[in-house]
């Protein structure tokens, strides 16, 4: 990515700053989704509607008493609004209109969810900017100070593009890289995005290629596991205690995959089992190296 200077007037600082910022940058377009007040909001009305509905009910059990056949004919329903009997058709109007602004909230709250999570990097970033006396210069105040606070993180949605579900230990490796090559010489040349020309220290990475490399290196980390743990079985001429190592390094094998990864429970099984049954294969068909060469 080539570096491009965004910048704002000094009068500006502020949250004009912050749009400006996260109009050239839809991954720091970071907001909260406000999921407990969408949800308290989602149960007031909810309970507003229990209500409504059994106040119907005994309106409909009350005419339906009295012999009127709304519940019937709503020809006579809507007919009633010029009589003195239009209980069930005001309840019904007014269960309209809150149905509808239930629906409404509903379908909104669940768009919100399928809106992308923000990277550990772009949020780190954000706040960095915000804290920076060039940048942001904590110009945020009292109860707005807390916006992009840790706490409210689960709660954070971007505009950003959808990044593919990263595993842990990936994650972790990618942003060791990233912040090693950034100490190194991402801060001297010219990668990178200067995000305000007064704080130029603070830059933005593409994270394609990072995660890419990220991705390579855990990949070959993974492909060379099951060879070093059978070098190792081939130097321990103790078929016992190839027995325990094979133990041991599996059980360590199905903790990382659980900790480490997004695998499901059934894949993690599936790829210990595979390295188990290699690990097995090795220790019964081949002999200790000190046996074979004394049989040479």
């Amino acid at each position: 990515m080539t570096e491009t200077e965004m910048s704002t007037p000094p009068l500006a600082r502020g949250y004009p700053s912050v749009a400006s910022l996260m109009g050239k940058d839809g991954d720091l377009a970071i907001f909260r989704r406000f999921s407990r007040l969408n949800m308290i909001s989602l149960l007031k009305l909810q309970a507003e509607l229990l209500y409504l509905e059994k106040e119907y009910d005994e309106i409909l059990a009350g005419d339906i008493q009295e012999g009127a056949d709304f519940h019937a004919n709503f020809q006579n329903l809507i007919a009633s609004s010029e009589g003195s009997n239009s209980d069930q058709l005001d309840i019904l109007i007014r269960i309209k209109d809150k149905v509808k602004d239930y629906n409404e909230l509903l379908i909104q709250v669940q768009q919100i969810d399928t809106f992308n999570v923000p990277s550990s990097h772009s949020v780190s970033l954000l706040r960095e900017w915000l804290r920076d006396s060039r940048g942001g210069r904590c110009f945020l105040q009292s109860t707005e100070s807390f916006t992009w606070h840790a706490d409210n993180e689960p709660d954070f949605v971007t505009f950003g593009e959808r990044n593919r579900p990263q595993d842990n230990l990936t994650a972790w490796l990618t942003m060791a890289l990233l912040g090693l090559y950034h100490r190194a010489w991402g801060h001297k040349g010219k990668d990178g995005v200067i995000f305000d020309p007064e704080s130029g220290a603070i830059r933005y990475y593409s994270n394609k290629w990072w995660d890419r490399i990220g991705k390579a290196l855990t990949t070959i980390m993974a492909s060379t596991l099951p060879a070093l743990v059978v070098l190792a079985l081939y130097f321990e001429n103790d078929v016992l205690k190839r027995i325990y190592i094979m133990i041991g390094v599996t059980a360590v094998l199905a903790m990382v995959l659980s900790l480490t990864t997004n695998a499901k429970r059934i894949e993690i099984f599936a790829a210990v089992a595979t390295f188990a049954a290699v690990e097995i294969v090795f220790i019964g068909s081949v002999p200790s190296h000190s046996n074979s060469s004394q049989v040479a």
